[in-house]
């Protein structure tokens, strides 16, 4: 589980103890549900993650698995996008938490920053007061879209993604409904026969030039074609 809250920030703090400086890359195989694949190099380690994330803001479940580096590039290379990059730096704060400050995409014309703070309860992130001197901006914590995800699906267009639910897709596939599975087996793809008007949408509300050449999402499970039985039976059914 992950206790955390979000500010915008304008920099690295300058009177704070640094405690780490991590240089990362991450992707994201699909942003409905989270998972993503990231690389954290630092004087220390060098760590390759798999990561799960549920739904929610202040408090949402994630889940972290180790990597070798040979199947976090094979993943990586399943997103056919630039990763992310992110300078990382961890701040001493008084009763043992920590500031976390990104900068993202260091360079690039979407660079940005911000700062996290997680905690060990709700009732720890709710008691936390900011001093001024920690530099934090805007609380962006339970601001929709404020997210590492939904930067990915803003910045890294792709017409193989889904812009209903923002997971990748492949053209010319209809694939299996499991995301995991598919995600992480690509080779299970298959041809499969709609049953009922379920796995249809008609209209899809964010149907586009951009989605016609995927058939199934393998995350929302849905066709995103028109369907090639009469659309009124299967209605009716």
């Amino acid at each position: 589980m992950e206790i955390e809250r979000k500010w915008k920030m304008s920099g690295f703090p300058n009177h704070l103890p640094l405690l780490d400086t991590l240089q990362m890359r991450q992707s994201y195989l699909s942003t409905c549900p989270v998972v993503r694949v990231r690389e954290s190099t630092s004087a220390t380690k060098h760590t390759f993650i798999l990561c799960f994330k549920g739904h929610g803001t202040l408090v949402r479940e994630e889940i972290e698995l180790p990597l070798e580096e040979s199947v976090f590039r094979r993943l990586e290379a399943l997103t056919g996008q630039p990763p992310i990059t992110k300078e990382l730096r961890l701040y001493a704060l008084p009763e043992g938490l920590t500031l976390e400050v990104s900068c993202v995409d260091q360079g690039l014309p979407t660079e940005f920053y911000y700062a996290e703070v997680e905690f060990d309860s709700v009732e720890a992130a709710k008691a936390f007061t900011p001093l001024p001197e920690y530099g934090l901006g805007e609380e962006m914590t339970e601001t929709a879209g404020f997210s590492m995800s939904h930067y990915w699906q803003t910045t890294r267009p792709n017409r193989t993604h889904c812009l209903h639910c923002g997971a990748a897709l492949t053209p010319g596939f209809l694939q299996s409904k499991t995301p995991l599975l598919w995600t992480l087996h690509p080779q299970v793809n298959k041809v499969l026969c709609p049953n009922t008007s379920d796995d249809f949408i008609f209209p899809h509300p964010t149907l586009d030039d951009t989605t016609l050449e995927a058939s199934r999402c393998p995350v929302c499970g849905r066709i995103t074609l028109p369907s090639p039985c009469q659309t009124a039976p299967m209605q009716n059914q």
